[in-house]
């Protein structure tokens, strides 16, 4: 069964002050509006090791608040291979 955590206020705690027991392992920008910029963040829970991921909006003025997310839901990692060309050059 996939976990989700749905404690708000802990959410918030982990992504913007990060707490004991909660490691942030990835998180990045995926997309913006005019007001947000929307935020993917992976972290990873120290007693078991489970990661979950969370999507939040930041407020890309000082006149916007974060809207934290509501939940962060189990994830796994997984691998990409990416191929890609260049010119060759001489």
């Amino acid at each position: 069964m996939i976990e989700r955590i749905t404690d708000e206020e802990l959410l918030a705690d982990i992504i913007m002050e990060g707490i004991d027991g909660y490691t942030t392992i990835h998180s990045e920008d995926y997309d913006h509006s005019r007001w947000h910029r929307l935020i993917e963040t992976v972290f990873k829970r120290e007693s078991d090791g489970k990661l979950f991921i969370a999507y939040w909006r930041a407020g890309a003025t000082e006149c916007q608040e974060h809207e934290y997310p509501d939940e962060a839901v189990e994830c796994e990692e997984y691998t990409v291979s990416v191929v890609k060309y260049r010119q060759r050059t001489e």
